[in-house]
């Protein structure tokens, strides 16, 4: 396991500053209609777009069924929290957090999530931080796992949630054991039947790797989130800006402290959308 982390913020501060001299020379040009045919786009005309919900889990009780599972305070975790608020209420959502929440907790509240009339809205984000194992699993407080992909599957489940974006942004290791000491553990789109569609993941690290956090920053990704989708979003859609977001993670270094060696992560997205999800009116011009 990797000792407690000596997170270099003047990596990502840089970057930015980077991303502020380069606003004039832009590399992704926005999505519009073309000449080859419009861009498949999904309605995002509500006000709010939707729910946003937030869980935050920073301090972790012992699993009688996994007494040597030992997951320690998740340092930051508030500053995610902040930062995942300030995100999606800049893009026009009705956001709710929740913070250590247990297992069932979680469970809980995505099936009351799942039970309400969603028609007025036009999407669902969920953002979770809290410590991770596998490539599947987040923990409640409880230190019992939730299988993102089980929280997913309820969602789809939703009548008034078909067809429309969900959103989902993860901050959490995907180690097994989770190292503990420096980590997270065009034309508008008709409603779709398929219930497998319409869904984005963006995970902060990649399978089997782990997702760094600065105690008084945040997590590395959950800050680029911050930078880029309340900067980029009124040109450019989702997909898009998470480039610009991955790509400030990759550059973000750390150095643990026994062996110096350099530490570093890359995220993760998986995409079942079909088409270009944009949070400003003034984008999808």
């Amino acid at each position: 396991l990797l000792s407690t982390m000596e997170y270099q913020s003047s990596v990502i501060s840089e970057l930015m500053r980077e991303r502020d001299r380069e606003k004039q020379v832009k590399t992704v040009t926005p999505v519009s209609p073309s000449t080859s045919g419009d861009v498949l786009k999904y309605s995002m005309n509500s006000s709010p777009h939707g729910l946003a919900i937030v869980v935050g889990n920073d301090k972790f009780a012992v699993n009688p069924d996994r007494p040597k599972l030992e997951l320690g305070e998740r340092r930051g975790c508030e500053v995610d929290i902040m930062n995942f608020k300030y995100i999606f209420q800049a893009l026009q959502y009705d956001v709710n957090s929740h913070q250590n929440l247990q297992a069932k907790e979680i469970e809980d509240l995505i099936n009351s999530i799942a039970s309400l009339d969603h028609t007025k809205y036009d999407s669902f984000v969920m953002c979770i931080s809290s410590h991770g194992e596998g490539n599947h699993f987040v923990f409640g407080t409880d230190s019992i796992r939730v299988n993102i992909y089980t929280l997913i599957r309820r969602l789809q489940q939703c009548p008034t949630l078909a067809g429309k974006p969900k959103l989902f942004f993860i901050q959490a290791c995907r180690v097994a054991p989770p190292d503990l000491a420096v980590s997270d553990g065009g034309s508008v789109l008709p409603l779709s039947h398929n219930p497998e569609a319409d869904v984005y993941i963006a995970w902060a690290t990649t399978r089997d790797q782990s997702a760094y956090r600065s105690p008084t920053l945040g997590s590395w990704f959950v800050v680029a989130l911050r930078e880029v989708l309340v900067e980029k979003s009124p040109y450019l859609d989702l997909v898009s800006m998470m480039y610009y977001v991955t790509d400030l993670v990759c550059k973000a270094e750390g150095q643990d402290k026994e062996s110096r060696k350099k530490v570093q992560q890359c995220v993760e997205t998986n995409s079942q959308l079909r088409g270009a999800v944009f949070f400003s009116k003034d984008s999808e011009n």
